[in-house]
């Protein structure tokens, strides 16, 4: 997983070089032609090395997608995550890959082209982040427990009002941050607190390798209403995502169901 998240990374930091072609699937969400090369790259690849494997991935097409879903070991993927920053040539985007068996990650890969930095975990052996120079650190989150002292990574182009009542409520400070991987591993590492996207909030691809990360180190990962995520029925984030350094969790469950209100 990390060898090619890391192949998938080079695809990508090569095409930021150069204009590429952009398409919109709907309002606020781009797709590039890097997108869908990188998605049938780690598609074809991971077919390779683990063919028992159902491949669940942005790029490709929903009914494939759902029927790939129905096999005991599933790999979430996003190609490309945080295309809008990549369009935006803003280096805040990530390639991401979980493993999930059964109904729970077990372990993910969060790979950042443009830094050369490895993010990964492995369910009951820890999160990990590797630099560019090849050392290695383990990740933890904050002790921060206090709403007021805390920081919320926030989204730069999915913000909504709904989002800025539920910020309000639990009271911590903003530090805008590109992609949903990368808002992830600002938590895993203890340099942000919370992450908090109200649904309709993307897809499974989008936390599968996350949640691993943010449980391993510490943190954790649900959808807004404090549930876990059901990566084997549908694959939308229909009622959002809360990422926490767990001490404040249950706070932000409370706030953004504040941000729910007319």
């Amino acid at each position: 997983m990390i060898r090619l998240a890391r192949e998938a990374g080079v695809m990508i930091a090569e095409a930021f070089k150069r204009d590429v072609s952009v398409e919109w699937k709907g309002p606020r969400d781009p797709v590039t032609e890097v997108d869908r090369a990188v998605n049938a790259f780690l598609c074809r690849e991971l077919a390779k090395v683990a063919p028992e494997v159902g491949l669940v991935a942005e790029e490709t097409d929903e009914a494939t997608n759902l029927v790939a879903q129905q096999r005991p070991t599933l790999m979430f993927i996003d190609p490309l995550d945080g295309t809008q920053e990549f369009v935006d040539r803003r280096p805040e985007f990530v390639v991401l890959l979980g493993l999930v068996v059964g109904n729970r990650p077990v372990a993910g890969v969060v790979h950042v082209p443009m830094s050369c930095e490895t993010y990964y975990a492995v369910a009951g052996e820890g999160a990990f982040g590797i630099a560019a120079d090849g050392s290695e650190k383990r990740l933890c989150v904050s002790a921060r427990s206090v709403a007021e002292e805390a920081f919320a990574v926030v989204t730069r182009s999915h913000g909504s009002p709904r989002l800025q009542k539920a910020l309000a409520k639990l009271g911590v400070q903003k530090r805008p941050c590109g992609s949903a991987g990368l808002k992830a591993v600002r938590i895993a590492e203890g340099a942000a607190d919370v992450w908090m996207s109200p649904g309709p909030a993307g897809m499974r691809w989008d936390v599968a390798a996350s949640e691993c990360l943010l449980s391993e180190a510490g943190g954790r990962m649900t959808d807004g209403l404090g549930r876990a995520f059901d990566y084997r029925n549908g694959l939308r984030n229909d009622a959002g995502i809360l990422a926490s350094n767990s001490l404040l969790h249950e706070r932000a469950v409370a706030a953004m169901a504040y941000g729910e209100e007319p």
